[in-house]
């Protein structure tokens, strides 16, 4: 009996957070983010280096300075643009959403699927 309640409000505590998760994700499914706004080099204050860089390839969008999983954060391109969702890769895999806040400030929220809110980022250019 112990073990059926144990299981049933694991269960009910991890729909709770998925639910607030999955709402942060379908707010901002639609959003894009022009490639030349973000590319390039952008300071951090959460990385180890101070710096993270984001650079295009053929099919998405990385960002070098930030590694959570086993690669990089990749979020795919859509003509001149990305998608405001991507993922770095891991198991679970890690969800990762950019938000362009201002032309000189961008931030990266990152989550897995059992997590209760996401890891932010906060990255502006190098003004200097």
């Amino acid at each position: 009996m112990n073990r059926v309640v144990f299981i049933l409000l694991t269960c009910v505590c991890f729909q709770g957070i998925q639910a607030q998760i999955d709402s942060l994700r379908k707010s901002h499914k639609n959003n894009k983010i022009a490639l030349h706004q973000i590319t390039g080099k952008w300071l951090s204050q959460n990385t180890d280096s101070g710096y993270v860089e984001i650079f295009s390839n053929s099919y998405d969008v990385s960002i070098k300075g930030i590694q959570v999983g086993v690669g990089l954060f990749n979020f795919p391109l859509q003509g001149d643009s990305i998608s405001a969702l991507g993922y770095a890769p891991c198991w679970p895999p890690y969800d990762g959403i950019l938000e362009l806040i201002d032309a000189n400030h961008l931030k990266l929220m990152y989550y897995q699927y059992y997590w209760k809110k996401p890891a932010v980022f906060l990255l502006s250019r190098d003004l200097y």
